[in-house]
C-alpha cells in the first residue's frame, strides 16, 4: 500500500514573460500574498514555502486521522509507515503487501482468484443473461 503523500507544485513564468517583454503591474498587500508569485518570481518565497507547508501538513493530519479511526490505529503509525517505508520493503525482500499487512494498513492477503470467489459468494456470478441486461 502506497500512500501518495501531498505536495504543491507550481510553474513560474518570469523568464517567460521577460523575454516576451511583458510589464507586469501587481498592486501587493501584507506578507503572506502568493497569487502574484509566478508571474513575478523565479522560485517559490520562504512565505508561500511556509504557507504551503502548514496547509500541506494539515491536509496530511487529517488524512492520517481518517485513516487511524478507520483502522483503529494510531494516526502516528502512519507517519511511522510513510516514513520507514524504503526500508521496510527492502527489510521484507520487495513484499510490499507484507509490509502493509505488518502495519494493519491491509487486513489480509489474497489472491485474485480468492477475491473473485469472495464476490461470486457476495453477489452471485455474472451470466450472459445478466450481463445483457445491463
Amino acid at each position: 500500500m502506497l500512500l501518495p503523500g501531498y505536495d504543491r507544485y507550481r510553474m513560474y513564468f518570469k523568464d517567460a514573460i521577460d523575454k516576451l517583454a511583458v510589464d507586469v503591474h501587481l498592486v501587493r498587500a501584507g506578507k503572506f500574498k502568493s497569487a502574484d508569485e509566478p508571474f513575478v518570481r523565479r522560485d517559490m518565497s520562504a512565505e508561500d514555502r511556509q504557507e504551503s507547508s502548514v496547509y500541506l501538513q494539515s491536509l496530511w493530519l487529517g488524512y492520517r486521522t481518517a485513516i487511524g479511526h478507520a483502522r483503529r490505529l494510531d494516526p502516528e503509525l502512519l507517519n511511522s509507515y510513510s516514513n520507514g517505508f524504503a526500508a521496510a520493503v527492502r527489510a521484507a525482500g520487495g513484499d510490499t503487501a507484507s509490509v502493509a499487512k505488518s502495519a494493519g494498513l491491509v487486513t489480509a492477503l489474497r489472491t485474485g482468484a480468492e477475491v473473485e470467489q469472495r464476490m461470486t459468494e457476495l453477489v452471485g456470478r455474472m451470466t450472459a443473461t445478466t450481463a445483457s441486461a445491463r
